[in-house]
């Protein structure tokens, strides 16, 4: 293992444990020592498939789930789920079940695309007018097939599936337009009813359901925003080159110049010393700041003002009081990781140069989104034939009780008899199926982003343990992605189950929470039902949380596991409990690589976006002023996208980052501490022998070459 070296910060000498701490920490260390042999070659080691298991369980999944959306084409019957009927999304399902526009019925609604609803807002004197259903009320839910959406207020409209002896049932109609096969009222729509009756001055009682809509706000607001978003898309449609090119491929050009950049003596130093120094001066400042407040409080006369301005003296004092305390916190902190900081900014200035050196790895995203787009059209496909897939339900009373002798209302008048009516609902079978299809798309997209980050990790590792790396190209990208599939799919198939199972959980608590407030709201609306809302949603939220902090957590422990596997072939267990001590050893380290690259790659981002934002700004001025209505918008479309694309190169970045971080960390501890027999980059090894004393362990437990 190479010549032990003294540890000036050994935990047993400096903690002061006793001898059987001392002797199980021995054995702690033992347990996780790294002991891989002088032989050791990274990822080009001889190694094995690890996780089979799990990769045999995610592929029998997958055709658990193709089987699912066959028995839901109907291809093979199955009285579980059976056959999905996509088309009811857009022809629309009248009172009887049947759908408006298609075959069947005897060609009762063939020629009947449009679905119209008498009385959608529930009103209790809307009822029909002739017909079977003479004096009865039909519910907000009852609609039927017409040929043509009524245009005008109050003129008849009949439902010509409900004729007996030729009289049909009619209704008086609101004016209309047709929107997705559906009849929607329109702005001038007469919805107020005569009830028939008058009050004790003879004036005749209506029902208002609604005020008449002409010229309302609503319509006026609405057309503004469509008439936004029409001038948005033609803007779009004519400067499409200079988006598409400033928006797409610009922002990978950039990101190449920007790691390029970052190479450049002098350039990583001012970014990250600025940005503490800022910072610094910020907490410095709004402390000078809060201070002369409290001074300008405390001049005032306490007989001049009331007592609340000694509460805002206090605050303002405390507040300076703690901005100043946080300065000199963060002050110690960054003198007390300075070597660490130097290290950060050393592995992101080689995480550049790997990242330039093999230029293949940045479309990796891509390949990943192209592959994610594929996967969520065949997914979507599935669940829109599962999800009408239902049984159709005969709807006869609501949630004021039956449709039949409903007694009297008000009036002492008798309420009228409801129609009933047919819908599809979604059976027992179907919503676990819709469940299992929501945890497929968690688990498929979580196991698309895992393999993408072994392949990373493989790619950096490899440059890491090569000795000639002249040899290092895009051709070491696709071994790494060949590599990574053939040996490590089914330790991301295991990581990946992880995260999805602890999405679902989210989901469920999230259904759950919607049930409650559901459940609560049926038994009224008083005091006490909201107070019961708020106790639940507080309830709620802190679940939600212990559930965001546990996948945060779990998604940390993966990628370092997922580095593990990638550099020593260890199964996923194996490799999270390794990576999570190998952290836990590092963690100064590993703290500062997270916080100083963290910053470093948001001011990436944030630079991409602005430039790209910028060279449209410029292009669409010079060439496009005339042709649009605003080249405000579009640039700050490139921007965000800029940002976006922008962040899927930083995570490239960030995940090689963190690998050769680990990689130079192992090198360590395998061939230990400035030993010539480290793989360490020439480059990387001397910026931190310039920075980082040789007798000096930043880390508490970290270098010592006998700890794994």
């Amino acid at each position: 293992m190479g010549k032990e070296e003294a540890d000036p910060d050994n935990i047993v000498e400096h903690a002061g444990y006793s001898d059987e701490s001392a002797k199980e920490l021995e054995q702690h260390k033992a347990i996780n020592k790294l002991d891989v042999g002088k032989d050791f070659a990274g990822p080009r080691s001889e190694r094995k498939c690890t996780d089979v298991l799990w990769l045999l369980i995610i592929i029998a999944h997958w055709i658990a789930v193709t089987w699912l959306g066959i028995i839901a084409f109907g291809w093979v019957e199955s009285p579980a789920i059976g056959q999905g009927r996509p088309y009811i999304l857009t022809n629309w399902i009248d009172h009887n079940g049947w759908i408006c526009g298609k075959e069947g019925h005897g060609g009762a609604v063939e020629s009947k695309p449009y679905l119209y609803y008498p009385n959608p807002t529930g009103s209790e004197w809307n009822v029909a007018l002739s017909g079977p259903s003479l004096g009865k009320l039909p519910p907000s839910g009852y609609g039927f097939c017409v040929h043509k959406c009524p245009e005008n207020n109050l003129e008849l409209v009949y439902d010509y599936t409900s004729c007996e002896d030729g009289v049909c049932d009619s209704w008086a109609a609101y004016e209309t337009f047709d929107f997705v096969s559906y009849c929607i009222p329109d702005g001038s729509a007469y919805l107020n009813i005569d009830t028939g009756m008058t009050d004790a001055n003879g004036t005749a009682i209506s029902e208002r359901q609604d005020p008449e809509l002409t010229d309302d706000a609503l319509e006026e607001s609405t057309g503004a925003v469509f008439k936004w978003f029409q001038e948005l898309l033609s803007d779009l449609i004519v400067t499409k080159v200079p988006c598409a090119i400033t928006g797409l491929v610009l922002p990978f050009v950039c990101g190449f110049l920007y790691m390029r950049l970052l190479r450049v003596p002098g350039v990583l130093f001012t970014i990250v010393w600025g940005t503490i120094l800022i910072v610094f001066l910020v907490m410095l400042a709004l402390g000078a700041l809060l201070y002369a407040q409290y001074e300008s409080y405390a001049r005032v006369d306490d007989d001049v003002v009331d007592a609340e301005n000694d509460t805002y003296e206090l605050a303002s004092q405390i507040l300076a009081y703690i901005c100043w305390f946080c300065a000199a916190l963060f002050f110690c902190a960054v003198c007390c990781m300075r070597r660490q900081i130097m290290l950060a900014m050393g592995v992101v200035k080689e995480a550049a140069k790997v990242v330039n050196s093999m230029m293949l790895i940045v479309m990796l995203p891509i390949v990943q989104g192209i592959g994610i787009t594929i996967f969520l059209v065949v997914w979507f496909i599935y669940i829109v034939f599962i999800a009408t897939a239902g049984e159709k339900n005969f709807i006869e009373k609501d949630s004021k009780g039956s449709f039949y002798n409903r007694g009297k209302n008000s009036f002492g008048m008798e309420l009228p008899d409801k129609l009933p009516y047919h819908t599809f609902e979604v059976t027992e079978n179907q919503e676990s199926a819709l469940w299992f299809m929501l945890f497929d798309l968690f688990w498929t997209m979580e196991f698309v982003e895992a393999l993408g980050q072994i392949i990373v990790a493989t790619a950096a590792a490899t440059y890491y343990f090569t000795r000639d790396r002249s040899t290092i190209g895009n051709s070491t990208v696709v071994f790494a992605a060949r590599h990574a599939t053939w040996y490590h799919a089914g330790t991301a198939a295991f990581g990946s189950f992880i995260i999805a199972v602890i999405k679902i959980i989210k989901a469920i608590l999230m259904y759950i929470q919607r049930k409650c407030e559901n459940a609560i709201d049926a038994t009224g609306d008083g005091p006490v039902q909201r107070m019961q809302k708020k106790i639940a949603r507080v309830v709620f939220f802190c679940f939600q949380c212990c559930i965001w902090c546990l996948e945060k957590c779990m998604k940390f422990i993966n990628k370092e596991a997922y580095i593990q596997t990638a550099i020593f072939g260890h199964p996923f267990c194996t490799a999270a409990r390794k990576g999570f001590f190998l952290v836990l050893r590092n963690l100064r380290r590993v703290a500062a690589l997270e916080t100083i690259g963290g910053a470093i790659f948001f001011i990436t981002k944030l630079m991409i976006a602005a430039t790209c934002a910028l060279v449209c700004y410029i292009w669409l001025g010079q060439a496009f002023t005339e042709e649009t209505h605003s080249i405000v918008y579009p640039t700050l479309l490139v921007g965000l996208l800029a940002y976006n694309l922008g962040d899927i190169f930083v995570d490239v970045v960030d995940m090689v980052a963190d690998t050769l971080l680990i990689c130079f960390i192992a090198d360590e501890e395998i061939y230990g501490k400035n030993s010539a027999e480290c793989f360490a980059p020439e480059g990387l090894r001397k910026y931190i022998n310039s920075h980082q004393s040789d007798a000096a362990n930043p880390d508490m437990i970290a270098t010592s070459s006998d700890q794994a």
